[in-house]
């Protein structure tokens, strides 16, 4: 078989308009699949799963805001009425009015004075 005996059938092919148009088609659905994919892939953030001890389940990472972590100079507060403490912009935090507002500088000062942690307060 020849190039010109594989051009002539490929133009035999092409020449029914629907066959064409079908083709045509699943081509762009394919590429466009393809490009989505990739384009889903390059903006992730670079993390990978982990495998638990016995290789059973996936655990999936935690991204925690830097911005919103437990530093040094962080005040905690937490209120009179409560036995939980907070970060100050936790939606616990938010919720105390400022006449029952009490600020820790630490974790132990707020622990010794009897409080614990809220746990709906990401990064304590």
């Amino acid at each position: 078989m020849s190039i010109q005996d594989i051009t002539k059938k490929i133009n035999e092919l092409f020449s029914n308009d629907q066959l064409f148009t079908a083709v045509l088609l699943i081509l762009v659905a394919v590429t466009s699949f393809g490009l989505g994919k990739m384009s889903n892939s390059s903006q992730s953030n670079q993390s990978s799963s982990v495998r638990d001890g016995d290789g059973g389940g996936v655990i999936e990472p935690i991204f925690i805001d830097e911005s919103k972590a437990l530093t040094p100079s962080t005040q905690l507060v937490a209120s009179k009425n409560s036995t939980k403490y907070h970060l100050p912009w936790c939606p616990g935090a938010e919720q105390i009015s400022d006449t029952n507002k009490i600020y820790f500088t630490n974790e132990k000062e707020a622990v010794a004075a009897g409080y614990q942690p809220a746990g709906n307060c990401e990064g304590i």
